[in-house]
C-alpha cells in the first residue's frame, strides 16, 4: 500500500477498477472537449457559423475520440483478454493433445500387452527348448549306450552264429555217430550170431543166459522162452536196431513189460551211468530174476525196477499166467491152458517215473493192455516233448478187449504222433495206417512227434 502526502499508507486501487475508472473519465473528458469546440468564446467575434451537426454525429465522434484516449489504458486489459483466448484456445489444442496421448497411450497398454503375451509365449517357448536339449542330452547319452548295446548284440549275434555254426557240425558229427553206432550195433549183432554158442548155465531151478549186452536169469520152467534166448541171446532184431537210433549217453527209458530184461540190460548199457531205466514187471518171479540180473551186469545203480503192472490208475488185477512167460496178460485168455493166476498190483506210469523227468525212449509190451497204459503216462507225455514210443500191436489180443485197429491207431496218435511200423529183422520205419495194421497178425510201432526223425539219423525209413 502507497503512502499518501501525509505519509499514511493509502488503499492499492484493483488493476480493473482503475481501468474502468480511466475509461470512464476519458469519455467524459472527450464529451467535455466536444463542448467547448462547439462554444466559442464570449470575447471573440462570432465566426460565420458552421453547418450545424446533428447529436448522434456528436456522439460517435466524441466516442472515437474516447476510444482512441481509451486504447492505451485499454491495452493491459485487451491482452489480458487475448491470453485467456490464447490460453482457452492452447487449453482446447492440449485436451486435443491429451486425447491423443491417451489413445496413444492405449495403443502403447495394447502393445504392452501383446509384448507381454508374446514375452510369456517367448518363456514358454524358452522352457520348451530347455526340456527339449535335457530331453535330447538324454537321448544322447541313450544313444551312446543304444550303439554299445547295438555293438554288444552284434557280437553276441557273431557269438550264436558261431555256436550255431558249432552246434551245426556237432549235431552232424551227432549224426554221423548215431549212423555208426547203429552200424556197430548190426555188426556186432551178426557176430554174436555167428560166435560159438556158449551153453546156459544152470543156477539152482533158473539159467543164466549169454548175450550180446551180458548175462541174464531165465526161468527153467520157461522151456520154450529158453531155447529161443539161447540161440544167440538176441530178441527182436529190428526194434534193437530202433532203440539203438533213439537211446544216447544220459537218456532215461522206461520199459513197460520188462520180462526178464532183454530190452532193459541193451538200454542201461546205452544209456550208460549217467542215464536211468525205469522197468516194469508184473510177474513176481520174472521180477526177482530182474532184480539179480541187474546185479550181475553191474547197471542196478541206473535201473529202477516196479513189481506190479502199468494201468490207467492205481488198483489191483488178476494177472494170468501163460507157458511162455512172456505172454503173462490181464486180459483173460481164449483157451483155459494158463497156469493159473496171481494178484498183482496196478498203477499208472506217470506213479512210476518221478514228477519232472523227461522220458526220451519208452517200450510199452503189455500183451493187449498197450491203451491202458498208454492213458496212464499223461504227465510223462507232457513233461517230455521229445518222446519217442514203441508199442506192441497185436492184433488177437485188442480183438479179445474189443479194440478196433482204428481205435487203437487215432488214441495213440491222439497226443500228437505220427505212427510206423518197424520191421522185425531190419529195423525199417514205414508209416502205418488202420488198414496196414488190419494186415499184420503181431508189430511193434514206433510213435515220433513231427520233427523227431531229423534228430535221429540214425533210424531208417521206407
Amino acid at each position: 500500500m502507497p503512502p499518501d502526502d501525509a505519509g499514511q499508507p493509502q488503499p492499492r486501487a484493483h488493476p480493473a477498477s482503475s481501468t474502468h475508472n480511466a475509461v470512464r473519465g476519458g469519455v467524459l473528458a472527450a464529451m467535455a472537449a466536444g463542448d467547448a469546440e462547439e462554444a466559442p468564446p464570449a470575447a471573440e467575434a462570432a465566426p460565420k457559423p458552421a453547418p450545424a451537426r446533428g447529436f448522434g454525429a456528436s456522439l460517435r465522434a466524441a466516442g472515437r475520440r474516447g476510444l482512441l484516449a481509451v486504447r492505451p489504458l485499454a491495452a493491459p486489459f485487451l491482452h489480458r483478454f487475448q491470453m485467456r483466448v490464447r490460453t482457452a484456445v492452447d487449453e482446447s489444442d492440449a485436451a486435443a493433445r491429451i486425447a491423443g496421448i491417451e489413445r496413444a497411450l492405449a495403443r502403447l497398454g495394447e502393445r504392452h500387452d501383446a509384448e507381454a503375451a508374446i514375452l510369456h509365449e517367448i518363456a514358454g517357448l524358452r522352457r520348451l527348448a530347455a526340456d527339449n536339449a535335457r530331453r535330447l542330452e538324454a537321448l544322447g547319452r541313450s544313444s551312446d549306450a543304444t550303439r554299445r548295446d547295438i555293438a554288444e548284440a552284434a557280437e553276441i549275434a557273431a557269438t550264436k552264429r558261431d555256436v550255431a555254426g558249432v552246434m551245426e557240425v556237432a549235431a552232424d558229427n551227432a549224426r554221423r555217430l548215431d549212423a555208426l553206432r547203429g552200424d556197430v550195433a548190426s555188426v556186432s549183432d551178426a557176430v554174436r550170431s555167428n560166435a560159438p554158442r556158449r551153453p546156459p548155465i544152470p543156477v539152482g531151478g533158473d539159467f543164466l543166459v549169454h548175450t550180446p549186452d551180458g548175462m541174464l536169469l531165465v526161468p527153467g520152467e520157461d522151456l520154450r522162452f529158453l531155447a529161443v534166448i539161447a540161440d544167440g541171446g538176441v530178441l527182436e532184431t529190428g526194434t534193437r536196431r530202433v532203440l539203438a537210433a533213439l537211446l544216447r549217453p544220459g537218456s532215461a527209458f522206461l520199459d513197460v513189460g520188462a520180462n526178464v530184461g532183454t530190452m532193459t540190460l541193451f538200454a542201461a548199457r546205452a544209456v550208460g551211468p549217467a542215464g536211468r531205466v525205469f522197468a516194469v514187471e508184473p510177474t513176481p518171479r520174472i521180477a526177482a530174476l530182474l532184480r539179480r540180473s541187474m546185479a550181475v551186469n553191474d547197471v542196478a545203480d541206473r535201473v529202477a525196477i516196479s513189481e506190479c503192472a502199468a494201468g490207467d490208475g492205481e488198483g489191483e488185477a488178476l494177472l494170468h499166467l501163460e507157458e511162455v512167460m512172456s505172454h503173462n496178460t490181464l486180459l483173460p485168455p481164449d483157451e483155459a491152458e494158463g497156469r493159473g493166476t496171481v494178484r498183482v498190483r496196478v498203477s499208472p506210469a506217470d506213479a512210476l517215473v518221478p514228477a519232472g523227468t523227461a522220458v526220451d525212449v519208452a517200450k510199452v509190451d503189455a500183451e493187449g493192455a498197450e491203451l491202458q497204459v498208454w492213458r496212464g503216462m499223461g504227465r510223462i507225455l507232457a513233461e517230455s516233448p521229445g518222446l519217442a514210443a514203441v508199442l506192441e500191436f497185436g492184433r488177437p489180443h485188442l480183438a479179445r478187449a474189443g479194440v478196433s485197429p482204428e481205435a487203437w491207431l487215432r488214441e495213440v496218435e491222439a497226443p500228437g504222433f505220427v505212427p510206423y511200423m518197424i520191421d522185425d529183422m531190419a529195423g525199417v520205419c514205414r508209416p502205418a495206417s488202420a488198414s496196414s495194421l488190419s494186415d499184420v497178425f503181431s508189430v511193434n510201432v514206433l510213435l515220433l512227434r513231427p520233427g523227431a526223425a531229423e534228430r535221429h539219423p540214425g533210424l531208417v525209413f521206407a
